[in-house]
Parts: C-alpha cells; sequence; structure tokens
C-alpha cells in the first residue's frame, strides 16, 4: 500500500486531526526545551543560594580560628591571663560553629558533593566534614603541650582546610560561574576577595603585633609593613570596591534594578573602606616613627576593627545575593508560566481552529452523504442548501440543481400518471394529519391547564391535612389501633404532596402575577402552615423581623413556597428537636438595596460534598420515597425569577439560609411602570389590560396597580 492508498482510508477529520498533530508537535518539543532550560536555569539558582548558605558557617570560622589562634598565642608568649579567657570563650564560638556547619553538611551537603565519591573525584577528601572537626578537637586536645610555633602551624593548616572547603562549595555550586554580571561581581567578592583580605588582615595583625612588642622596628620589618598597607589599599580595598561598583552598575542591565542591593552596597562598602583606611593609617604610623607610637591596644582595635568589617560587609553582600538569586528564580518562573500560558493559547487556538475548520467540512460532507442516500431513495426534494463561497459551496448548488432537474422530471411522469387523483388523495392525507395534529395538541393542552389547576387548588389545603395529621399522631399513643389510620393519612398526605408540587411547578407555561409584598407577614402567614409539624419534631420556631422593611414585588404564592421549603428541610434535619430562627434586615448598598431573610437551624448540617449539589433538580439525600429533589431547585427558580439569590453556609450543628430580594426606590418603579406602558398586550387575565415586565431572565405579566402599590409601600 502506498502513501497515497494510506490516507485514502482515512477519513477526512482524521486528516485534519493529523494536520493539527504535526503542527502541534515542534510548539510541545520548543515548550518542552524551554521549560528544561529555565528548570535548568532555577536549579542552578538554587544550587547557588545552598552555596551561600554553606558559606556562611565556613568564614565564621575563618574570623573564629584567627581569632583563636592569636589570644592563644599571646596567652603562651606573655602569659596574659585576659588573652587566656578570651582564647577560651572563643573555643567554645568555634564548637558551636563547627555544630553549624554540621548542620547545614547534612542539609546540603550531598547536594555540593560533599560526599567521599565527590570529595575523591577532586583530591579533596582530606577536607571532610568530619576529618576537619577531629583535627579542630585534636588541636584543642594539645593545646597546653604544642608550641606555640605549632601551635601557630596547626591554625594555619586548620584555615588552609577552611579555604580548600570554600573552594570546593564554589565550584560545585556554581557560585564561581553565575550568569549574571551583578551578582557574578558580588560573588568574586565573598567567594575570592574578602576571604583573602580576611587572611591578609590576620598576618599583619600578627606581624605588627610582633613588631610593637619590640618597641622599635628594624628596616626588613618596614619594608614588610609596607608592602602589607600597600597590599591592603591595592589588592583588596580597591579590587573590593572596583567589583562591587561594577555590581552596582551591572544590576539594571538583570532582571531589573534591586532597590535593597542599591541602598546596601554602598553604606556597606563605605564602612569597609573607612575600617580599611583607619588600619593603614595606623600601619603609616608605625613606618614613619621609630619608636612606639601606636600602642598595641590601639592597633589591635584598628585591626580587629577592619577585620570584622570585612566580614559584615561579607554577611551583607552574601544576603544581598539571596536576594538577587531568590529575584532570578521568580522571574524565571514567571517567564515559565508565561512561556506555559502562550503555548497552551497558542495549542488551544490551534485545536479551536482545527475543530472549527473540521466540522466546516464533516458536517457538509455527512449533510450530503444523507442526502444523496434520500435522494437514492426516492425522495428528490432533498437540498443541501450551503450558502458558502467555498467548494462545498459549488457543490451544493450543483447538486441541488441536479436535484431539483431530477424532481421536476419525476413530476411530470406522476402527474401524467396520477394526474388529479394523486393530487386529491394527498390533500385528504394532509387534512387528516393536520386534524390529528391539532388534536393531540388541545388535548395536551387542556391536560396540562387541568393539571395544574388541580395542583395548585389541593396543595395548600394538602399541607393543612398533613400538618394536623401529624399534630393528631403525635398526641396519640404509638403503636395504637387509633394511631394507624392517621399514620396512613400522613404518609399517604406526604407522598401527594410531593408529587402536587412537582406537577404544580413543572406544569406552570406562564409566569404568575407579581404584587407588592410584605416579606414580613408573608413568612409570619407562611409559618402558621409549619407550626403542627414544628412542635411533632421539637423544634422551636422564633423571628426576629426588622421594622419598617419596603414592600418588594413578588408572587405571594411563591415566596409562601421557597419559606416552606426551607423550613420543611431545616425540620427534617433536626429530627431529634432544636431550634429554627427567621430574620429579616434591610442592607444598604449600591446601586440597590437588599432585603435578607435569613433562615437559621442548629440541625445536622450539609456535608461539604453535597452543598455544591443541593440546588440541582431531583437531587436529595434522603431515601426513596421521602423526597423528590425538587424543593431546593424550587427554591432557586423563584428567587431567580424574582432578580434575587439565595445563599447557604453550613457546618456541623448550624446552617444558614439567605434569601436576598432586591429594593427597587420609587424613581426606578415609576420609569419602569412607564417603559412598560409603551407595550401594550392583550391577555386574559379577569378582562384587564396587562403589561410586559421583564425581571432578570423571566417575562411576567404584571398589572399596573401592582406597581403603584410597590410605590406606596416604597
Amino acid at each position: 500500500m502506498n502513501f497515497n492508498q494510506f490516507l485514502g482510508n482515512i477519513r477526512i477529520g482524521r486528516k485534519l486531526l493529523l494536520i493539527c498533530v504535526s503542527f502541534s508537535l515542534p510548539i510541545a518539543t520548543l515548550l518542552v526545551t524551554f521549560i528544561n532550560e529555565i528548570n535548568g536555569s532555577i536549579e542552578r539558582a538554587q544550587l547557588e543560594m545552598y552555596g551561600d548558605e554553606y558559606q556562611r558557617p565556613l568564614e565564621r570560622l575563618l574570623k573564629l580560628l584567627s581569632e583563636h589562634n592569636f589570644y592563644t598565642l599571646r596567652h603562651r608568649l606573655e602569659g596574659d591571663p585576659r588573652a587566656k579567657a578570651i582564647s577560651a570563650s572563643k573555643k567554645s564560638e568555634v564548637d558551636r560553629t563547627f555544630d553549624a556547619w554540621d548542620a547545614v553538611d547534612r542539609q546540603h551537603g550531598a547536594r555540593l558533593q560533599f560526599t567521599a565519591e565527590g570529595l575523591t573525584k577532586r583530591g579533596r577528601l582530606h577536607i571532610r566534614f568530619m576529618t576537619v572537626k577531629n583535627e579542630w578537637a585534636n588541636l584543642g586536645n594539645e593545646l597546653t603541650t604544642l608550641s606555640p610555633k605549632l601551635i601557630d602551624a596547626k591554625h594555619q593548616h586548620l584555615i588552609a582546610d577552611l579555604r580548600a572547603v570554600i573552594s570546593h562549595m564554589g565550584d560545585t555550586s556554581n557560585l564561581i560561574l553565575d550568569p549574571d554580571l551583578d551578582s557574578y561581581y558580588m560573588m568574586d567578592v565573598t567567594l575570592l576577595v574578602l576571604p583573602e583580605t580576611q587572611e591578609r588582615l590576620a598576618r599583619v595583625i600578627d606581624f605588627g603585633w610582633e613588631v610593637l612588642k619590640r618597641k622599635n622596628s628594624t628596616q626588613n620589618e618596614k619594608i614588610q609593613l609596607a608592602v602589607y598597607a600597600n597590599s591592603i589599599r591595592v589588592s583588596d580595598m580597591n579590587r573590593v570596591s572596583s567589583s562591587l561598583k561594577a555590581a552596582l552598575n551591572e544590576d539594571a542591565n538583570f532582571n531589573g534594578i534591586s532597590e535593597s542591593m542599591q541602598r546596601v552596597v554602598p553604606a556597606a562598602l563605605d564602612g569597609y573602606t573607612t575600617k580599611m583606611e583607619a588600619f593603614c593609617d595606623v600601619l603609616n604610623q608605625m613606618l614613619l616613627r621609630t619608636n612606639a607610637a601606636v600602642s598595641q591596644d590601639e592597633f589591635l582595635a584598628k585591626g580587629f576593627d577592619a577585620r570584622a568589617q570585612s566580614f559584615l560587609l561579607w554577611e551583607q553582600l552574601v544576603a544581598q545575593q539571596d536576594i538577587l538569586l531568590r529575584h532570578r528564580i521568580d522571574v524565571l518562573q514567571s517567564r515559565k508560566r508565561l512561556m506555559l500560558l502562550l503555548t497552551l493559547m497558542a495549542l488551544s487556538i490551534s485545536i479551536l481552529l482545527s475543530a472549527v475548520v473540521t466540522l466546516s467540512v464533516t458536517r457538509p460532507v455527512s449533510a450530503f452523504i444523507a442526502i444523496t442516500r434520500r435522494v437514492s431513495s426516492g425522495d428528490l426534494t432533498a437540498r443541501m442548501n450551503f450558502k458558502t463561497n467555498d467548494e462545498i459551496g459549488m457543490l451544493s448548488e450543483s447538486f441541488d440543481a441536479m436535484a431539483a432537474h431530477l424532481q421536476n422530471y419525476s413530476e411530470k411522469l406522476e402527474q401524467q400518471v396520477l394526474a388529479r387523483t394523486a393530487e386529491l388523495q394527498q390533500t385528504v392525507e394532509n387534512l387528516k394529519q393536520a386534524k390529528a395534529h391539532l388534536s393531540q395538541s388541545e388535548k395536551m393542552s387542556a391536560v396540562g391547564q387541568l393539571a395544574a389547576g388541580v395542583a395548585h387548588e389541593i396543595n395548600n389545603p394538602l399541607g393543612v391535612i398533613l400538618g394536623f395529621a401529624q399534630a393528631m399522631a403525635s398526641e396519640l399513643p404509638a403503636g395504637g389501633m387509633r394511631s394507624l389510620p392517621i399514620k396512613s393519612i400522613e404518609r399517604e398526605a406526604l407522598r401527594c404532596k410531593a408529587l402536587v408540587q412537582s406537577l404544580l411547578t413543572f406544569s406552570r407555561t406562564a409566569p404568575p402575577d407579581r404584587v407588592a409584598l410584605d416579606i414580613n407577614e408573608t413568612v409570619a402567614q407562611a409559618l402558621t402552615l409549619i407550626e403542627p409539624s414544628a412542635k411533632i419534631v421539637r423544634v422551636a420556631v422564633s423571628t426576629s423581623f426588622a421594622k419598617g422593611l419596603p414592600l418588594v414585588l413578588g408572587n405571594k404564592c411563591q415566596f409562601e413556597q421557597v419559606i416552606m421549603n426551607l423550613a420543611k428541610n431545616a425540620l427534617d434535619a433536626m429530627p431529634n428537636g432544636g431550634s429554627l430562627t427567621l430574620s429579616s434586615e434591610l442592607v444598604e448598598s449600591s446601586p440597590h438595596s437588599w432585603v435578607y431573610l435569613r433562615f437559621v437551624d442548629d440541625g445536622t448540617g450539609i456535608p461539604p460534598g453535597v452543598l455544591s449539589k443541593i440546588f440541582d433538580p431531583f437531587f436529595t439525600t434522603k431515601p426513596l420515597g421521602q423526597g423528590t429533589g425538587l424543593g431546593l431547585s424550587l427554591v432557586s427558580e423563584i428567587m431567580q425569577k424574582h432578580s434575587g439569590m439565595v445563599l447557604v453556609e453550613s457546618r456541623p450543628g448550624r446552617t444558614e439560609f439567605t434569601l436576598k430580594l432586591p429594593v427597587r426606590t420609587g424613581q426606578e418603579l415609576e420609569k419602569r411602570v412607564e417603559e412598560l406602558r409603551q407595550v401594550k398586550i392583550a391577555v386574559v387575565d379577569r378582562g384587564e389590560k396587562g403589561t410586559i415586565s421583564h425581571e432578570g431572565s423571566a417575562a411576567s405579566l404584571v398589572r399596573e396597580q401592582d406597581f403603584k402599590g410597590i410605590l406606596r409601600g416604597a
């Protein structure tokens, strides 16, 4: 089978679907590629954030180990008790910081390849957390036995290991290769420059201290101090300043300007520069004078202030890095969502167009097939009648012309054979069919009117019968002979009421009359019909009506039906007794005010899974034969016809139904009456003239005097 034969065996709809899929696949492929790229960028940014978090305890350890080394050596060499106390304090801080490193290593160590496999691959197995921690523990145990030279050497070895840990973290977290220049320059400072500066400051402090102890400095020592001062200014301060200024300048080119970065970084840089300049001034004073012009305490204060400021700058820069990375992740997530949205829109449009095109082709083709079969069966009156300018329209025109020609030819032959006989027979048959159709329509209309009339007339008396039957049953002893007939009356009345109510609602073909209603009065009247039933189930019914409510436009019978249905549902929800409270109030709002009518009971409540279905026709949770599922559906329908709404809130022990009815001002109603006067129709309504009103989606016949009654009430 060749390709043409293959295509010939596929229906047109499937061919068009194949075309849609062919265009959709590249779009989907591009989407997947783009999403994978964005997800990769998000993962890299998250990995960088993990690196920043991992580096925090390491930076803290670099600071503390240098200070612990300095004060330990000062105590061992000079016997300074204050230095001994500071050394012990620093040792405790180092121990706590190792615990913090342990916690972050457990959380992110595997991601940053601080595993045996990852470290071995790079020849860095000696910088595992436990190895470095054990090295520190051994040093702490040997402090009293080691010489000052070995103590210093072991401290420097620990610091070198921590620098190696930071380097490994920078490699595995992608911090060293950040794609955005603003964050790249900041990461260069935090990952490389500042750690080097902090180490250099530690060496300068140790060296300067030794020089100051001897009161006078040699020429070589002065040269070394000059080298240190120049390195601090050129290698440290200038590099930090230039990198951070570059980061601030490039910030606008990547994901928008960071207000936090523009505010925090310049201030932090100024503080860092000030402290470093002050320390360099102290070094210059040591170069210019041969005597002890600079005290040891002043030197230590300036040196440690500069070093502390470098660590503070590091912390502030890392915090800003995290802000930039989180913002980058948010931007990437937004791009991903936008791409998904655009792609879905494109695919949806493609599918919609494909469906429209498919239907525009397959429907005429299917219709053409059906019409050709009718013609082949002898129905020469069949026509396509597609008025389009495409090929299908041309085909339709040609086919219809052919069918018309065939029909004319057939009619001529039929006239020759049957003549007047066939015409008369056809006429008689048409008359019979029309008469039968008319008779059937009249019968169905009469049956519907009769059913509606009967249902309406017996509905309310049936409710009264049911109420008194239930009251009588409650007063008779259970299981007695006299109670059996009453129970039968009650059971059958319930069944008849449900059937009559359903018949009454769904047999109506015209909207009922509307009058001006006092809501409070209407509710009070309706409650008299449910009081017997409430007493039987021990439900206390109370009311709280607002005084002076405006009249509303509505059908009294329908409102009573709404009240009865809601009250009956509340009673059913409290089989063991409870309370039902009905309240009304006027809620002022713009542009319309509302009359609220609330039904609150303390029954079992409505389950959340059922709450969304309670207004569906024929939906009921009651057992078979105890409910039709039409009550709440009728409530919703009646409220819609009156431009109102019904709200429900329910939880175990409390259910509240709220009816909202709009209140119109007198000016609005007068304007509506004038509009309705413009459309006069004759209706069969006790011989009076009526007008048409449209309330919401329902059209109702309303007498003008009803509007006037509303105006008087308003």
